[in-house]
């Protein structure tokens, strides 16, 4: 499992990387099981061959001298571990003195063994944490909070996770810093920062509330000042600027000499139009930032700088991944309103396939040469975090430039949604949303051209269209909001099929609500759905039709015998959960189910205990 090292990797090419990363993790293993030092020795010595993977240059050199060097790499790495025995303290090993026995156990003098090892800077500027956490179970990740371990080592292991897509196991790790009764300071800022990033990748908005209100309420003066960033982000992403500015003069109040105010101040001040003033504080800034003469301004002094100079023209030329989101913006921004531009005919009279006119066919064909498009496999809606399309998106932007009848194809704006779902970073949902917003738009342009029919999923062809509206769905929060309810319901409408299954969430929603009734109709859609037979069961029981409703729940049973005793349960411990899947009537199964049907059952006096009783063995 690759782990970044920053600066100094101990090869350039991916076979010595993971032999190197073999070394260190079976060096860091032995390490957190509490090996010593000649047992730590011997292993090394077993792993000669990854240490010459790994060094090139030794596969040239004596077996002697390999084994010295995978000695001395294990001696560099249990200096470098931090131990959870220690409170994830360090700990090197103590060096014998020159006429000592060496302390691999070999029986020779210190200085005729191990000291006289070549020695190695393959380790600088690696973080051993993720090794070490990988070792460890996950329930003790939790000691990690509040002990010797340096909070930047844990918040650089989180971000290596984040960026490879591990967002629950960056969340475990993260989590227990900010514990009720937790001492927060300024120290803490990044940990906070990439919990309120993850949570964001994650869709749990009440729970980056939460968090911002802990750190107002329990932080020092610096991680008061970088909640009250945080919300003013936030609200500036929403275009609420006076939230903004009053957030932003907080955190000033706070933390006046805190750097992350200059790029705030300067960006809420274009974000209004303000760019004289951006400028003028932009020089201000730059004089400040230097005066501190702090480590790592670099960046932002020289941001200031080019902005001073060149106001927002500055922030259109920021290298890399900035200046592609810019350009894409600014296309959006510009382009043609909505038109028809599919076909709506269909092979039955009740469907229709979305085909791209002749005109907009010509300009597709363009598009797949010049966008590397990663399409998610069956009903899927995201793909691999690495996506191609930012690697060189030179062509395709001027293509959209050259051919801006290509806003108009549900391909391109899926294309380019999956592109940016793979970047994780504050500040992009307005562009995310207003591209979902385009799509919605023309999906509904062509549902209203083709009144009472079908877009199915089953159409290859329909599933760019269905998956924006899909992708709006899931960006919703948790339980989930009108808006996405009213998107789930028009999916339904659209592709009663529902490959996505919605209905489950729809029926759920209905029944908390109050409307059995509605909720019944769509239950009875689906006969054959076996995880609707609770809901089922609730609906009919709401209705009055006890009878029924218990023939419903012993079918129901029958199914899913794990989801009723987890309904009925006044407390249910949550079992362990593997992300991206679900055991079909399994104990993951029955705890989500419980998570969304349980609040409809709670609203019905009687319902629970109802419930109760019927599913008590006789």
């Amino acid at each position: 499992m690759a782990h970044d090292s920053h600066d100094h990797a101990p090869a350039p090419d991916t076979n010595a990387q993971a032999a190197f990363e073999t070394f260190i993790a079976t060096v860091v293993g032995a390490l957190v099981r509490g090996v010593r030092p000649p047992e730590l020795f011997a292993l090394a010595d077993t792993l000669v061959p990854e240490v010459a993977a790994a060094m090139p240059p030794l596969a040239a050199q004596p077996i002697p001298t390999q084994q010295a060097a995978a000695r001395m790499l294990a001696r560099d790495i249990a200096a470098r571990t931090p131990l959870p025995e220690r409170r994830f303290a360090q700990r090197p090993l103590p060096e014998p003195g020159r006429n000592e026995p060496c302390d691999c156990g070999s029986g020779r003098k210190y200085k005729q063994c191990c000291q006289s090892a070549p020695r190695t800077r393959a380790l600088e500027g690696v973080n051993l944490l993720p090794w070490v956490l990988d070792a460890l179970p996950r329930g003790r990740w939790r000691e990690l909070a509040g002990s010797a371990i340096d909070p930047l080592a844990v918040a650089h292991a989180a971000a290596t996770w984040r960026e490879a897509g591990r967002l629950r196991e960056a969340e475990a790790l993260l989590e227990p810093w900010f514990s009720a009764g937790a001492a927060l300071t300024v120290e803490h800022e990044p940990l906070f920062d990439l919990l309120l990033d993850v949570w964001l990748d994650l869709g749990h908005p009440r729970k980056r509330k939460r968090l911002i209100e802990h750190a107002l309420a329990h932080g020092d003066r610096g991680l008061r000042s970088a909640a009250h960033q945080r919300l003013a982000t936030i609200a500036a992403d929403a275009d609420d600027l006076d939230t903004a500015w009053r957030h932003f003069r907080a955190a000033q109040r706070e933390a006046p000499d805190a750097p992350a105010l200059a790029h705030l101040e300067v960006i809420l001040l274009l974000s209004q139009g303000d760019e004289a003033r951006a400028r003028e504080r932009a020089r201000f800034w730059a004089a400040r930032l230097q005066r501190m003469d702090a480590d790592g301004l670099a960046d932002l002094i020289g941001l200031m700088q080019q902005i001073a100079r060149e106001g927002e023209a500055a922030m259109a030329r920021l290298p890399g991944e900035s200046d592609t989101l810019l350009a894409l913006a600014h296309l959006l921004d510009h382009a043609p309103a909505p038109a028809l531009r599919h076909r709506v005919s269909g092979p039955a009279a009740d469907a229709v396939v979305l085909v791209p006119d002749r005109a907009l066919a010509g300009a597709l064909a363009d598009w797949t040469h010049s966008f590397p498009s990663s399409s998610p496999m069956l009903t899927g809606l995201s793909v691999d975090d690495d996506h191609p399309a930012w690697d060189e998106p030179q062509p395709w932007l001027d293509l959209l430039r050259a051919q801006p009848e290509l806003w108009h194809s549900f391909t391109v704006i899926d294309d380019l949604l999956l592109a940016l779902a793979s970047i994780h970073r504050v500040g992009l949902e307005p562009l995310r949303q207003a591209l979902a917003g385009r799509g919605e738009a023309l999906l509904r342009l062509h549902a209203e051209a083709a009144p009472g029919r079908e877009i199915p999923w089953a159409f290859h062809d329909n599933r760019p269209a269905l998956r924006i509206l899909a992708q709006a769905i899931a960006a919703a929060p948790e339980p989930p909001d009108a808006a996405a309810l009213a998107r789930m319901e028009w999916m339904l409408a659209l592709n009663p099929h529902d490959n996505h299954g919605y209905r489950s969430a729809l029926a759920a929603a209905w029944l908390r609500d109050g409307e059995p009734a509605r909720a019944l109709a769509l239950i009875e859609r689906y006969p054959h759905d076996s995880s609707l037979g609770y809901a089922h069961a609730l609906a009919l029981l709401a209705l009055g039709r006890e009878p029924e409703a218990r023939a419903a729940l012993a079918d129901a049973l029958a199914a899913l015998p794990l989801l009723g005793p987890a309904l009925a349960a006044a407390r249910l411990r949550k079992p362990a959960m593997r992300d991206g899947w679900i055991q079909h009537g399994g104990a993951d199964h029955a705890w989500l189910h419980r998570q969304a049907l349980r609040p409809a059952w709670a609203r019905y006096e009687g319902a629970l205990g109802w419930l109760g009783e019927k599913i008590r063995p006789e």
